[in-house]
């Protein structure tokens, strides 16, 4: 993808450039940034929300890649006073809606070190720009991704919100959490299955890590509205806790 930077922003070891906004997030009130990483290669994000902002959150995208319903999110996060970055682990990279097959394919094309990378600098960023530790939150792949955001960073993730995503129960991993937990699961899901959920919750408080479980009976992607499995009445009970939980946690 060309990149046309027009302006750099110097941040330790990150640095941040504006370049052309995709298609993606056109007529959109925040801007499309690069972030360099520790080794030099780029994050493309998506950056909204008051500058002077006293919270922060860090969204991941589902399997689908950076989307609309990920934007929408962020734009909302940022209406609430939050200073919101969307990034892209695909690297401009996406899969049509309900296609399984192709974002499936996408998904196992990712280098877990690669996105390590990735979600290293972007927690780092938002850490330098605001001096305050962000959240992280993402829904299926992108709530794996969070969790492990605040496993790679645990110092400096103040709380992870996951969304019908693949958990760990590696106890040496999850021993070094330090922030809160919201997790949001689906008793319909065959991948995420309420029995890993009911594993994963028991094994936290055994392990005294602060969780917050949210069970839902609707189907996984109940908050993407271009998703057939989308209620609405569900999708807004589902924010209005996060809501309460980023507020609670920041």
């Amino acid at each position: 993808m060309a990149r046309r930077l027009v302006g750099y922003i110097l941040m330790s070891v990150f640095c941040v450039s504006v370049y052309a906004a995709p298609v993606l997030a056109a007529d959109r009130a925040g801007a499309v940034i690069e972030i360099k990483t520790a080794i030099g290669t780029y994050l493309n994000a998506y950056l909204v929300g008051p500058e002077n902002a006293t919270k922060s959150v860090i969204l991941v995208h589902d399997r689908w890649g950076l989307d609309q319903h990920t934007l929408d999110w962020t734009d909302r996060l940022a209406e609430h006073g939050f200073l919101a970055l969307a990034i892209d682990l695909y690297d401009g990279r996406s899969a049509k809606k309900r296609n399984y097959k192709h974002a499936s394919l996408i998904m196992g094309q990712i280098d877990p070190e690669w996105s390590d990378v990735n979600l290293k600098a972007a927690v780092n960023f938002i850490k330098n720009k605001t001096l305050l530790k962000p959240a992280v939150l993402g829904w299926g792949f992108g709530g794996g991704m969070a969790l492990r955001a605040a496993l790679l960073e645990p110092a400096s993730v103040a709380s992870t919100v996951i969304f019908y995503g693949p958990v760990t129960m590696d106890t040496t991993l999850l021993d070094d959490i330090e922030g809160a937990v919201l997790g949001v699961f689906s008793t319909k899901d065959e991948w995420v299955s309420p029995s890993k959920v009911d594993a994963f919750t028991n094994l936290m408080r055994r392990m005294r890590n602060a969780i917050v479980l949210m069970n839902v009976d609707a189907a996984p992607g109940f908050v993407d509205p271009s998703l057939s499995a989308y209620d609405d009445e569900v999708a807004e009970r589902a924010w209005q806790r996060s809501l309460e939980f980023l507020n609670e946690t920041l």
